[in-house]
């Protein structure tokens, strides 16, 4: 929780007005701010796989990863090996943290059978791979 507090000067002293409690901001369920997206992965090998994921980040930077200057370190993103190209297909869901969370849930279990089960192709999210268009919106 952060604490917010208003004062005011009186004299040489301050006197404490208001003090607000608000939760953190990532602790809040509930700002439309999480996509559930679906991109296509092609690797230097000739495979394609398609990808069912969930982020609050931009896609770009959940593929590719970024720079993150607070902790002072990059992330590694999915983890992309050399030669592999990306296209996003299509946002399936925007909203809420949880719900979104929740939608990408429904659409893994839903199509839990067409998973790639080969060996691990990317670093972070192989497990959300799929070898053909299970949403049938790569046209």
């Amino acid at each position: 929780m952060k604490t917010i507090t208003s004062r005011k000067l009186v004299s040489t002293s301050y006197i404490t007005k208001t003090t607000l409690r608000l939760p953190s901001i990532s602790k809040v369920k509930n700002i439309p701010a999480s996509i559930v997206y679906y991109i296509r992965l092609h690797f230097a090998d000739g495979l394609t796989l398609y990808k069912i994921g969930y982020t609050s980040m931009t896609i770009a930077k959940r593929v590719e990863g970024y720079y993150d200057y607070k902790a002072r370190k990059r992330t590694v993103g999915m983890g992309l090996p050399c030669g592999c190209t990306y296209r996003i297909i299509s946002v399936v869901y925007k909203g809420t943290k949880q719900r979104a969370y929740e939608e990408e849930q429904r659409l893994h279990k839903l199509y839990q059978a067409m998973r790639y089960k080969g060996p691990v192709r990317v670093r972070n999210g192989h497990t959300e791979l799929y070898l053909t268009d299970v949403l049938g919106l790569d046209g």
